[in-house]
């Protein structure tokens, strides 16, 4: 990792290429060597008062299980909330909080799921130095705070929308993210969903053999897309259509 990063090869933003090497550090050291629990946590509230929570994604990476697999062991928990259960989303985003595709979702009191995330925070986060990991990480962490679960004061964490900002200049959403990553995704906007989603993100965004082969390291100006375009891929998983198959081919030369 460290021979990577002290390479010259990065072309990073013009006048920020010191402050995203050590941005891209302080994330790659918490996750790519594969010794810390990392805990991704995603809330998911109702469109028509932001405060009235509908659901909590929570989602474990530990380290300590199945060492040496090549596939990492990841726990997902879908949780929608009893009291807001028949509130409903749809007119901002798509609701999506019966499509949890890991096929269980636990319909729990307030109080429950606030008990079950502070168990989670001090098993992981607390006990064990995990870091926390979310997507626009600020508003999650200021959830969690809000519900009186207690966080170590400077909690070690990995925002996948910050690593976004090093490699590409607008599109930093999630589904954004992921199809940089070239990370196939669907359902979206279900908390335990986009939970696991920015988990796998962030391993992949601190992978220096990804981030290598997916050009990650170069930042490159996109143009913003149009706000109806925003709106219909919130509001769709479909994937671009393309007729030309020439790169398929260059690909696999």
């Amino acid at each position: 990792m460290e021979k990577y990063l002290s390479s010259n090869h990065f072309q990073f933003q013009e006048g920020k290429a010191a402050q995203s090497i050590n941005t891209l550090r302080a994330a790659m050291e918490l996750v790519y060597p594969r010794e810390r629990p990392l805990v991704a946590i995603d809330v998911e509230a109702w469109e028509r008062s932001l405060s009235k929570v509908t659901e909590i994604g929570i989602v474990v990476y530990d380290p300590d299980q199945l060492q040496g697999s090549i596939f990492p062991v990841i726990t997902p928990i879908h949780i929608i909330i009893k009291e807001n259960i028949k509130k409903v989303n749809g007119r901002f985003v798509p609701d999506n909080k019966h499509k949890y595709l890991g096929g269980t979702s636990y319909v729990l009191t307030f109080l429950e799921s606030r008990q079950l995330v502070d168990q989670i925070v001090t098993k992981y986060i607390t006990k064990r130095q995990g870091a926390l990991v979310g997507h626009n990480l600020s508003g999650d962490i200021k959830w969690i705070k809000s519900i009186g679960v207690e966080l170590p004061e400077s909690v070690p964490s990995v925002d996948t929308f910050q690593l976004y900002g090093l490699s590409r200049s607008t599109g930093a959403t999630l589904r954004g993210v992921l199809r940089l990553a070239n990370i196939p995704h669907g359902i979206l906007h279900n908390a335990a969903n986009d939970a696991y989603y920015t988990l796998v993100a962030a391993m992949a965004f601190c992978d220096p053999e990804v981030r290598k082969h997916q050009q990650l390291d170069v930042y490159k100006e996109l143009e913003a897309k149009l706000k109806y375009q925003k709106r219909q891929e919130k509001f769709t998983d479909s994937a671009r259509l393309e007729e030309d198959g020439s790169e398929l081919f260059e690909m696999f030369r």
